[in-house]
């Protein structure tokens, strides 16, 4: 929930057209691969729609990519979390494209008034990739953290 409101507190400050660096998606992706056992799809829903009203996309698709990626996670825990990080990095470079793509497509096919800056798509999706090593280990070391609380 953290990072959801960090990334979302710059869009009311700044004045920037489209997409973020969006690191509730981000975190919310890293959990679901670190421990996707003791999340519930209802958990899921909740931060996907603050998500969606936060940064002002059409509400449920952000719900609908995390439900979709926790199903593939649950059904089989090495597609998206490897042993090899590298693996892992390239599975949400994959993830993170096909997002943004699919979230600019249906926001253009339904509201046409949006404003397609595509460099400013690409830096947004470069960010996200560098960051994410640090966002994931980050997400890890909390995780572990609230794992040795509650035993």
């Amino acid at each position: 929930l953290i990072f959801i409101l960090f990334d979302s507190v710059p869009m009311y400050l700044f004045e920037f057209s489209s997409f973020k660096t969006q690191l509730g998606i981000m975190s919310v992706y890293s959990w679901i691969c670190c421990d996707h056992k003791k999340l519930r799809p209802l958990l899921l829903l909740i931060l996907g729609f603050l998500i969606d009203i936060f940064n002002g996309f059409i509400f449920g698709l952000s719900s609908l990519a995390f439900l979709f990626i926790f199903l593939i996670q649950r059904s089989n825990f090495e597609i998206l979390l490897s042993k090899n990080f590298n693996s892992t990095w390239i599975r949400f470079i994959i993830f993170i494209i096909i997002y943004n793509c699919f979230l600019l497509t249906v926001h253009k096919f339904f509201l046409n008034e949006l404003s397609i800056d595509i460099l400013e798509i690409a830096y947004s999706i470069a960010v996200m990739i560098i960051l994410f090593p640090i966002m994931f280990s980050l997400v890890n070391y909390l995780n572990e953290k609230i794992k040795y609380i509650n035993e």
